[in-house]
């Protein structure tokens, strides 16, 4: 099997696709696929010397980017057999559902009003879920619109809308989209640079782990921001370049992820990408998930497995601690969070 990928289809990239300088530091040169195995291509990771994104060169083209999607992670989705669950599984949800109303005022069953007690008092599950709400305020009458870009197969769209949002997606992959849909959920299949939708018409935009993706993210957050109604809000979540995880696990960090991952930001860059693309309002950086999770993922890729597939290898001990000692750092150092938050608002 070739394991290159075809030079034709590849594209120089000259200066950083954030800021524009040409000058650079290589950070590796011999990357590989190792989350999926299925991508072709030796690649090389530069960071930019001027607003320190990192960036690949040569990359895979636009037209054919979409060869590396092939078994990713936004395909699957399995329905309920509708079995009853557990007593144990609804009480869970229950506790998640009544922290959720307490928060967002919404009316989630089967609840309990304990959730708003006990879901708070474990630091991990309350960041879990309030990442997965993507730290969404209450709606509102004239507040309540929604676009989730790179929606995938339509977990997020499909909560939003749960809990009263008026929410759609935007969705590259057609497998991916077809199973939003199929799932009741309002998804366009189309890549977002092309996607013909209203201006100044939503309240929210979402980018989960979607902005790396992107040949161009300046130009990508230039027209979502044109998207949003003056006030609205957006919410980019993004692996971190000076996070943890990266020092710890070097070229096997999940992170990394090449050539699907394109661009890949620390918070200097990601603010300087924001300023390129004309942003004028106010921005703050959240808590994402613990830092756990990812180290979980990156050491299976040391483990040569796969990091998506379901097994039972555990994360030693000692990196169990050491993701526990990143998440309590955060208060002291924000930069070593396994990912970036950050939530934008337009000015008025």
């Amino acid at each position: 099997m070739c394991t290159e990928w075809p030079r034709e289809a590849l594209e120089k990239v000259e200066k950083c696709p954030v800021c524009g300088c040409k000058n650079r530091t290589l950070l590796y040169d011999r990357l590989t696929d190792l989350v999926y195995r299925r991508a072709l291509g030796v690649w090389c990771l530069y960071q930019c010397d001027a607003c320190t994104a990192a960036y690949l060169d040569p990359r895979p083209s636009p037209a054919t980017i979409g060869q590396a999607y092939a078994e990713f992670y936004t395909h699957p989705f399995t329905a309920t057999d509708g079995a009853p669950e557990s007593p144990l599984k609804v009480i869970k949800r229950a506790l998640r559902n009544g922290y959720i109303n307490h928060r967002l005022g919404t009316n989630l069953r089967p609840a309990t009003v304990l959730g708003s007690i006990v879901i708070p008092a474990y630091a991990g599950k309350k960041r879990e879920i309030d990442f997965s709400l993507r730290h969404l305020p209450p709606f509102a009458d004239g507040f309540n619109t929604l676009l989730d870009i790179g929606s995938g197969s339509g977990d997020f769209i499909e909560m939003a809308t749960g809990i009263g949002w008026k929410a759609q997606g935007v969705e590259p992959d057609p497998v991916a989209a077809e199973v939003a849909r199929n799932r009741g959920t309002q998804t366009m299949t189309a890549r977002f640079e092309e996607a013909e939708l209203p201006e100044a018409h939503f309240d929210v935009i979402t980018l989960s782990h979607v902005i790396e993706h992107f040949h161009d993210p300046v130009k990508t957050l230039r027209k979502a921001l044109k998207l949003l109604k003056p006030g609205g809000l957006m919410w980019i979540a993004t692996p971190n370049m000076t996070g943890a995880g990266h020092v710890c696990f070097g070229n096997e960090w999940i992170g990394l992820d090449p050539p699907r991952h394109l661009v890949l930001f620390n918070q200097r860059s990601l603010i300087e990408a924001l300023a390129r693309a004309d942003f004028s309002g106010n921005h703050c950086f959240l808590r994402g998930r613990s830092a756990r999770g990812g180290f979980h993922l990156s050491w299976k890729i040391t483990q040569g497995l796969k990091p998506f597939d379901s097994d039972l290898a555990r994360l030693p001990l000692r990196l169990r601690i050491r993701a526990l000692k990143t998440d309590l750092m955060w208060s002291v150092d924000p930069t070593r969070e396994e990912e970036l938050v950050l939530a934008a608002r337009k000015h008025a």
